[in-house]
């Protein structure tokens, strides 16, 4: 009846094929162990050229630019002026200028205290034009 050779254990082959993946992994510790040190060289090939620049192509060095008007203001504890500090002068020159008499901006014009142009312009009489 039964075969000796059914009853003896055999191997049994693989359904997946390991070649490409032996191939992929060698090819990833390849690039595990190159493209770093390759990374490193040209960071520090250009670490190089751009601290080092070519001064026969400098002629000249022009001044830095300054900031051009307004000027940022500064930061409070560290800077003069600050913002509150601004606005602060701010009022207390647009007060003075509202309440007292001087010459105006316009040429030919005088400035008069706003109490004072509310009077003269309350008491004036109104005019009408006929239509």
């Amino acid at each position: 009846m039964h075969d000796q050779a059914a009853q003896t254990p055999r191997h049994e082959p693989t359904d997946i094929d390991t070649r490409p993946l032996r191939i992929t992994g060698l090819v990833l510790l390849i690039s595990i162990v190159l493209i770093p040190p390759a990374l490193f060289w040209l960071f520090k090939n250009y670490e190089k050229t751009a601290t080092h620049p070519d001064q026969e192509l400098i002629k000249f060095k022009a001044p830095p630019p300054e900031a051009p008007e307004p000027r940022l203001q500064g930061v409070p504890g560290y800077h003069d002026p600050v913002p509150r500090a601004d606005m602060e002068q701010y009022r207390k020159e647009s007060e003075q200028r509202l309440h007292s008499y001087g010459p105006a901006e316009e040429k030919g014009f005088v400035r008069i205290p706003i109490d004072r142009a509310i009077d003269l312009l309350s008491n004036q009489p109104t005019t009408r034009e006929a239509p």
